[in-house]
């Protein structure tokens, strides 16, 4: 088994110069527990990472952004958050489009958390795998994983996301799905002259709810401070338990 990493043949290779470079040449090393304690940051890649972020911090600055220019949030708007109660002062965007187009904009916002999900149980998945990596590491020898245990085997459930793990994150999406339909969405008036029996206009636009963002933006916020956490902490420290 090797101890070597890629820094280790990146570093040595990229610091001689173009004219003295060389094939790198093998060196003994001498392992160190302290050296290996690796942080779960780099289980994933950059990309992975930055991605990932980027799609809820997209959320966290719309939200904030979008309640600035507005008129703030109320109590009533907290009171009226899970009714989807549409006011005629909230249709203030996309008057001029189609309702087709409406319905595509308003929910354009539940592909993006869709396409954040997926990314996030991947950083999840990562980090579960470095407890498990470091899990070899333990003082007590792991026992093989098959798909039909007998004996001291264990289960491959390691190949899905824990069960610690996967809950709360489909928790977490699911409430970011509910928060983005109340915060932003598709709706249709019609309105009535004084007497009740005439229609004197129609409108249609994108309503919004400022409490809805703000409680999107909390909830985006927090799902980036906790994979920063895990993220800090080294694999083993990270040993999962079913």
């Amino acid at each position: 088994m090797s101890l070597f990493t890629e820094k280790d043949f990146r570093g040595e290779y990229y610091r001689s110069t173009n004219a003295t470079r060389e094939p790198w040449t093998p060196k003994a090393k001498t392992y160190s527990a302290k050296d290996y304690h690796v942080r779960n940051f780099s289980s994933p890649s950059e990309l992975e990472w930055f991605v990932s972020i980027a799609i809820y911090f997209f959320f966290v600055l719309g939200s904030a952004i979008k309640i600035m220019l507005s008129d703030g949030v109320s109590a009533t708007d907290f009171r009226n958050l899970a009714l989807s109660t549409i006011r005629p002062q909230s249709l203030t965007m996309g008057r001029d489009l189609a309702p087709p187009a409406l319905a595509i904009v308003a929910n354009t916002p539940q592909l993006l958390l869709s396409a954040g999900y997926l990314l996030y149980n991947r950083l999840l998945t990562a980090t579960a795998v470095a407890g498990e990596w470091a899990a070899f590491g333990a003082a007590a020898p792991k026992a093989l994983r098959t798909t039909r245990p007998a004996g001291a085997q264990r289960s491959t459930r390691w190949l899905q996301l824990p069960h610690r793990f996967a809950a709360p994150a489909v928790a977490a999406s699911a409430l970011l799905h509910y928060l983005a339909s109340q915060a932003l969405f598709f709706a249709a008036v019609r309105v009535y002259a004084d007497d009740g029996g005439r229609v004197v206009r129609d409108v249609s636009g994108l309503g919004s709810s400022n409490a809805a963002m703000l409680a999107l933006a909390v909830c985006a916020a927090a799902l980036i401070v906790a994979s920063m956490v895990l993220g800090w902490r080294s694999g083993d420290d990270l040993l999962i338990q079913f």
